[in-house]
């Protein structure tokens, strides 16, 4: 996809250092990790003459990939889960008596 002109151990080395300074630096939202992210990959590829759009280009597009298609599916599964739980909670007793032998102490009809 992005062609990229370097042997795979300076690659290898890059993405290293990336990872291990975005562990080292703190990031206070996933918005921000994109910034480290950004910033470390532009200083490291600077060094073999990579281009500056190219760079960002792939950061960002790992950044969706990796970040923010699982918050978004995470998102919605959790929104759906809320209304599931709220629908099921509004209505009384909709399941029959799990605990038949217990007596009528936890449902009532």
């Amino acid at each position: 996809m992005f062609q990229i002109p370097l042997l795979i151990i300076d690659l290898s080395m890059i993405i290293f250092f990336v990872f291990f300074v975005k562990t080292i630096v703190p990031s206070i939202s996933f918005i921000s990790d994109l910034g480290v992210r950004g910033v470390t990959s532009l200083y490291l590829f600077e060094f073999y003459n990579i281009s500056p759009s190219l760079v960002i280009a792939s950061t960002f597009t790992i950044w969706v990939i990796n970040i923010l298609i699982p918050v978004l599916m995470g998102t919605l599964v959790l929104i759906f889960l809320r209304n599931y739980i709220l629908n099921v909670a509004s209505q009384k007793y909709p399941y029959p008596n799990p605990f038949p032998l217990m007596g009528k102490g936890f449902y009532t009809r």
